[in-house]
């Protein structure tokens, strides 16, 4: 079971919401690389296309310490930056699955809104059409 959505940014913050928060998710199309180095091999998923809903109660401070500390939802809609997504859950095992990325700080896949009822939407995909996904 999952307890925790973890987002990681381009310079290495994250971001952790209480599972339960997430009101809607959509992870599409993901792939599996081996890559080999001199010291390991390991494996690597990547999404074409991922889609959150996060709960308007989350914005809240201490789901994101940097800088001094900022409101988590606006950080992710001015700052378009997130590079994985993790999946951790209760027994341990976590599941990281990285996102389209184009951009040096800013990633050109991601569109993210807060919505009128204060949710936090936050869409990527590769391919730039964001119309497939849920409202």
């Amino acid at each position: 079971m999952y307890t925790s959505l973890c987002f990681t940014f381009e310079n290495c913050e994250y971001m952790s919401f209480p599972f339960s928060s997430v009101k809607s998710l959509e992870v599409r199309n993901i792939f599996e690389s081996i890559i080999k180095t001199k010291k390991c091999i390991e494996t690597k998923k990547t999404a074409q296309s991922v889609y959150f809903v996060i709960d308007a109660k989350e914005n809240i401070e201490k789901n994101y310490i940097a800088f001094g500390g900022a409101n988590p939802f606006e950080r992710i809609v001015n700052c378009p930056d997130i590079v994985s997504v993790m999946f951790k859950s209760d027994d341990g095992n976590n599941d990281e699955i990285f996102v389209p990325y184009t951009g040096d700080e800013t990633n050109i896949h991601q569109y993210s809104f807060i919505k009128s009822n204060g949710d936090l939407v936050i869409k990527i995909n590769e391919q730039g059409d964001l119309s497939f996904f849920c409202s």
